[in-house]
């Protein structure tokens, strides 16, 4: 019995050291394990996430550039537009002028008649005076 005894006393003495100072001992060790975990999950996302911003930088400036480039080829079509429109005023205007001095140059050149009341008048004007009416004083 006498083995029975000193069993049951060291188990007793276990239970005892696992008493609240164990209990404290083993929840701030979890703490630590815990806060450790924390920590290095922490690093880990924060280096995932630098990764990520230095990615989404990257693409927003090549976004930028790309954007900025866009805008100025279309200013200088813009331009080249502005150009070309100012050309086809300038050849409707010559266009123009041609039609009126060629319209003016076929009325220059057009068949001229007079009207048969014209052209009485014309003959009255130019006959000849009767031999008896001339009078030389």
């Amino acid at each position: 019995m006498a083995v029975t005894i000193v069993t049951m006393a060291t188990t007793v003495t276990n239970i005892a050291v696992f008493g609240w100072d164990g209990i404290n001992w083993v929840s701030q060790l979890a703490l630590v394990i815990f806060a450790g975990i924390a920590l290095i999950s922490g690093t880990i996302i924060n280096k995932r996430q630098a990764k990520e911003l230095i990615r989404l930088n990257t693409t927003l400036s090549e976004t930028t550039e790309r954007a900025s480039k866009a805008q100025e080829s279309a200013a200088n079509a813009t331009i080249e537009s502005d150009k070309l429109k100012v050309i086809v005023a300038e050849a409707e205007l010559k266009r123009a002028q041609a039609e009126r001095e060629l319209l003016e140059l076929k009325e220059r050149l057009a068949p001229r008649t007079i009207s048969s009341e014209q052209k009485e008048q014309f003959s009255e004007f130019v006959k000849w005076p009767d031999p008896q009416k001339v009078d030389m004083t």
